[in-house]
């Protein structure tokens, strides 16, 4: 039975994949930590990974998530990652966020304003279906750490282009706003009416087809 890493979005933690049901694996989900002064992608990926104690797991990476599965697999041995509204490289990544590195928004408005910001007009670009979802999303931008927050977006935007070390599945929706699918190059399976947060609201139809992608190119020693 293989063992699944999971590794949620910028500022989430494990509730964004508690609508997952895998029956054929050990699910475990990646807490993440703070970020220590100046520190890389890189090097952080290192530490993060220390969380990750068996060979060769199966990684899922929700958003941000998927970008810091790829990077830990620069660093150590994985099955393989299966990423979920998620880019597999800088360039899927929207142009305009390099606009980011002219107008850093995210380094000198005040936090409260930027948790606002995600609270107001990021309900259009995560794209919550339900009542129950957006709570949760506006609960989870209540409790994101601003160093987190910060240093996360910094590194989204300064992201460099990796060889893939290890098979790489792409799950996204044609909806998602946060990373339109039209800079997706290719995605294995695309998800119809899916947002950004489809993991919560279309658990129904992205269960099985996780199970399935484990099954039949994870699970074989």
């Amino acid at each position: 039975m293989p063992d699944v890493y999971l590794i949620s979005g910028l500022g989430a933690d494990q509730r964004i994949f508690q609508r997952l049901q895998l029956q054929r694996c050990r699910l475990h989900p990646v807490h993440w930590i703070r970020p220590l002064p100046g520190e890389t992608m890189h090097a952080y990926a290192a530490r993060l990974g220390e969380q990750i104690p068996v060979p060769d797991p199966v990684l899922i990476g929700m958003s941000f998530g998927g970008m810091m599965a790829i990077e830990i697999s620069q660093i150590r041995a994985v099955k393989g990652i299966i990423l979920i509204s998620s880019v597999k490289s800088p360039h899927e990544l929207p142009p305009y966020f390099q606009l980011l590195h002219i107008f850093p928004v995210h380094r000198w408005l005040p936090y409260g304003w930027l948790q606002a910001l995600g609270s107001g007009p990021g309900q259009w670009l995560f794209g919550p279906e339900t009542h129950v979802t957006c709570r949760l999303l506006k609960q989870i931008i209540r409790e994101t750490d601003e160093t987190f927050f910060r240093w996360a977006w910094q590194q989204v935007i300064s992201w460099r282009m990796h060889t893939m070390a290890c098979p790489c599945i792409q799950i996204h929706g044609d909806r998602d706003h946060m990373l339109p699918i039209c800079f997706v190059k290719k995605p294995e399976h695309v998800i119809r009416g899916g947002t950004h947060l489809m993991v919560l609201d279309r658990a129904d139809e992205i269960n099985p087809l996780l199970q399935q992608v484990i099954d039949t190119c994870f699970a074989s020693p």
